[in-house]
């Protein structure tokens, strides 16, 4: 999966499945050499809870619009602050919440 835009409410992902609307799902977040994570993993957000809130698809990969869940205003800030600095070729894990 592929990080296609952010912004402070959520982010747009490519997925090569169809997320339904609405399905909470868990995402990771990294950097090709793996300093993302290990940054996003110390502030207590090495798996960060987002739900689909729309989907659009794109040639053979879905864009899905996802909405943050149980962030505060600083790790969202912290986010938003390790995701400028990181630049947008950054690749995400999705898995089904539970």
């Amino acid at each position: 999966a592929k990080l296609v835009n952010h912004s402070a409410q959520g982010l747009e992902i490519q997925l090569p499945l169809l997320v339904a609307r609405g399905t909470p799902i868990e995402i990771t977040i990294d950097s090709i050499d793996g300093t993302l994570h290990r940054q996003l993993a110390k502030q207590g957000l090495q798996k960060i809870r987002v739900e689909v809130r729309w989907v659009r698809e794109d040639d053979k990969s879905h864009l899905h619009g996802v909405r943050f869940l149980d962030l505060d205003s600083r790790q969202s800030e912290l986010l938003m602050d390790l995701l400028c600095q990181f630049g947008p070729t950054l690749g995400v894990s999705s898995s089904s919440a539970s």
